[in-house]
């Protein structure tokens, strides 16, 4: 309807949840690569305050892996 539009959106997983929240949502994106919303994946983020919850690179194996 509207072809000039495009949407990129960043997946985020909550740090408060940990590791096991963080690979539902990358096995998520991984399960989805030939679905035509995986390329409306722009990015990865992991969302909650540093100096409360887990580092990023408490994450970071996981997020490279999915890569």
């Amino acid at each position: 309807m509207f072809p000039l539009f495009r949407i990129k959106i960043i997946n985020c997983t909550l740090k408060l949840l940990g590791v096991p929240h963080t690979k539902a949502m990358l096995e998520a994106i991984s399960n989805n690569v030939g679905s035509p919303y995986y390329s409306m994946i722009a990015g990865f983020d992991g969302v909650n305050e540093e100096d409360y919850n887990m580092p990023l690179d408490d994450m970071l194996e996981q997020i490279m892996t999915t890569k």
